[in-house]
């Protein structure tokens, strides 16, 4: 189970992307093998973004954009207690616009989206982690930001996110022969290997 806050941002659209954004998610994970797990998010996210209306006016756009992400993740170092990944996958959105510049657009609307990204997983005891991560999603559409350029046919909008949460781990299956080669409570031995025969004979 993870949750957390995140800092999303416009970066791909046809309005001068803000900085007043804000969001948060919770997750639910399973792991297959030590390197690889597949991931259900549910984020909300809160975006704005400035354009110009016909007197030069200066209007600030606000999206609100609930998701549904499905995405697979490689670990790359998974028995270290600092593991970094990697992530793809499909998510869908819903998507609610204010002070938006594109009056042919409807105020709710919907789109589906490729995800990419990384992270970090940092242990913080047997059951607890702490995660950052950047994730880039690329909508199918061009209504995101609700300004679509006159000379736009195919255009496709995009936003970014930094999150910062907790990952509880409330459910573990058999211990890992990677990660723990040795039963708990069995200890390598060092051997003495000094051969006394052979001293006493120099």
């Amino acid at each position: 189970l993870g949750f957390g806050g995140a800092y999303p941002r416009f970066v791909s659209v046809n309005l001068q992307p803000l900085n007043s954004n804000y969001g948060f998610y919770i997750s639910l994970q399973r792991n297959f093998s030590e390197n690889v797990g597949i991931r259900l998010n549910a984020d909300y996210s809160h975006l704005e973004g400035e354009w110009t209306n016909q007197s030069l006016a200066m209007i600030t756009e606000s999206t609100d954009l609930i998701t549904g992400n499905l995405d697979v993740l490689y670990y790359f170092v998974p028995c270290s207690s600092v593991s970094p990944y990697l992530f793809a996958g499909l998510g869908g959105g819903l998507r609610t616009l204010n002070n938006y510049a594109s009056t042919s657009l409807d105020e709710n609307g919907s789109a589906f989206a490729l995800n990419v990204g990384g992270g970090i997983e940092v242990a913080l005891g047997a059951d607890w982690k702490l995660m950052g991560e950047y994730s880039y999603h690329s909508m199918f559409n061009s209504e995101l930001d609700g300004a679509v350029a006159t000379q736009e046919t195919n255009g496709t909008d995009a936003y970014m996110a930094l999150k910062l949460g907790l990952l509880y781990y409330f459910g573990k299956g058999e211990p890992s022969k990677m990660c723990e080669p040795f039963p708990q409570g069995v200890t390598m031995e060092m051997r003495d290997m000094t051969d006394y025969g052979k001293i006493d004979r120099m």
